[in-house]
């Protein structure tokens, strides 16, 4: 278990570190034992605590737990985890994502990403902000960012 204390002095507690390993630095902080186990540094776990709040470290490696184990043929439960996991207040939401891409966790980053990409598209719709795109324009973006229309 490794306790991450923050500038503010509160602590996270971050236990049973399990993470995909996908990014480039999460591949050199965890790896499975020769009984499928996966491990990790403790020593780089703690300097990325530093590097990164306590509680947003948590909030990532939750993430990466639920979707290292997760069934493949559970995939509806996850969309609906990953719409519960999202419902964070916008700090928290901009601290997740400027570590998931810190980390490199590109499914974290997309998520997060397409979470923000549709609270921008409710303000517009609130505050009556009309398009400023052609409609060339407009599909030119979808087709460059395909997969956040997914």
């Amino acid at each position: 278990m490794l306790t991450a204390q923050e500038s503010n002095a509160e602590t996270s507690q971050i236990s049973d570190v399990s993470a995909p390993l996908e990014g480039d630095i999460l591949s050199q902080v965890f790896w499975k034992d020769k009984n499928g186990r996966v491990r990790g540094d403790q020593m780089i776990l703690l300097l990325l605590a530093i590097m990164i709040a306590g509680r947003t470290l948590s909030k990532v490696v939750e993430y990466c737990k639920k979707h290292t184990f997760s069934d493949e043929n559970k995939e509806p439960e996850l969309k609906a985890w990953d719409v519960e996991f999202t419902k964070v207040d916008q700090d928290t939401l901009i601290d997740v994502l400027l570590a998931s891409n810190f980390l490199d966790i590109k499914n974290l980053l997309d998520l997060v990403c397409q979470t923000v990409a549709v609270m921008i598209k409710e303000i517009r719709k609130t505050f009556h902000i009309k398009n400023d795109y052609t409609a060339e324009e407009e599909e030119e973006v979808r087709r460059e960012n395909q997969w956040a229309f997914e």
